[in-house]
């Protein structure tokens, strides 16, 4: 989390993630073996909210 946490705060703080210009930004998430897809995206949505929640 904190790395991800990380990487969003320095993507504000250079100003390329702003209220007027919304640029896409996309994260790789790779499933475990039993993982299902809607799993895995489920996991990655939780993972970039609480990140944000630590920006």
């Amino acid at each position: 989390m904190e790395e991800l946490a990380l990487y969003l705060r320095t993507l504000l703080q250079i100003g390329f993630l702003n209220e007027t210009n919304r640029p896409i930004v996309s994260f790789e998430i790779k499933p475990q073996e039993d993982e299902t897809p809607e799993a895995v995206i489920a996991g990655g949505k939780r993972a970039l909210n609480r990140a944000w929640e630590l920006v």
